[in-house]
């Protein structure tokens, strides 16, 4: 029975051996950030507007603790006059001649975030001239410092002259309560609109809706305006970033289908 007693004192050394190994921790999940930047045009008038937008995405299941994207540029060639963020903690954390730093805070697991940066084109650059711009993302995560880039952001100046901007209505004269078509062209990329209206007798009305001009500065919407008597209306039609402001007027008449 010796040999039993000896198989049994190595089993139960091996028992010991195992339970004061410590069990090493899981490697936390890594994050996997993705940049994408894009600017609203390919072409562009010299004087004229271009927005970028960036937006850095978290395909890992990891957190990462902090995020920064990093958009280089020649502010001889286009300069950034506005930013719009669109998640608390993201700041501008540098804007220089050659190079605009915004911190995105952390990122978790399929969190998104946006930044939109409107640049002026350089009135004097010649027709043809290519405007070349490159985007970067870094962010830290359980494994460290990590980055990645873009594709060069690539815009063309062209030699026409800029479009003036235009706001019009369809119809012209519509019935009380019945709606309109609002058509607005060559305002900023990608902001709102605000409305209101001038009323006959020298009054203001707010319009409690916006809308919001697509990457080519263009909008088109339906707008319902009830209870407004009979007569003739100015609708003011406002960039909220621009500021360029056009106006179209309106002619109410009485809507018949609420009888005599």
């Amino acid at each position: 029975m010796r040999w039993l007693r000896t198989l049994w004192r190595i089993m139960l050394l091996l028992c010991v051996a195992l339970v004061a190994t410590p069990v090493s921790a899981a490697q936390p999940a890594p994050a996997d950030v993705s940049l994408r930047a894009w600017p609203s045009v390919r072409d562009v008038l010299p004087g004229g507007v271009v927005s970028v937008e960036l937006m850095a995405h978290n395909l890992g299941e990891g957190r990462a603790s902090y995020t920064r994207v990093e958009l280089e540029y020649v502010r001889e060639e286009i300069n950034p006059f506005r930013t719009s963020l669109n998640a608390p903690g993201m700041w501008v954390s540098e804007l220089g001649s050659r190079r605009l730093v915004i911190e995105f805070d952390q990122l978790n697991p399929d969190e998104e975030r946006r930044a939109l940066i409107f640049f002026r084109v350089n009135e004097n650059l010649p027709s043809g001239f290519r405007i070349i711009a490159r985007a970067r993302v870094q962010w830290q995560d359980s494994n460290g410092k990590r980055n990645a880039g873009t594709n060069p952001l690539i815009i063309t100046v062209t030699g026409s002259q800029p479009a003036e901007p235009r706001a019009s209505i369809t119809p012209t004269v519509a019935a009380a309560n019945s709606p309109v078509r609002v058509s607005v062209a060559h305002y900023f990329p990608n902001e709102t609109i605000v409305l209101w209206l001038n009323l006959p007798d020298g009054s203001v009305r707010p319009v409690r809706e916006t809308a919001q001009s697509d990457g080519a500065g263009t909008a088109e919407f339906e707008l319902r305006l009830p209870d407004l008597a009979p007569g003739a209306y100015t609708l003011v039609v406002c960039g909220h970033v621009s500021r360029i402001t056009q106006v179209a007027t309106l002619t109410i008449t009485p809507d018949r289908t609420m009888g005599p």
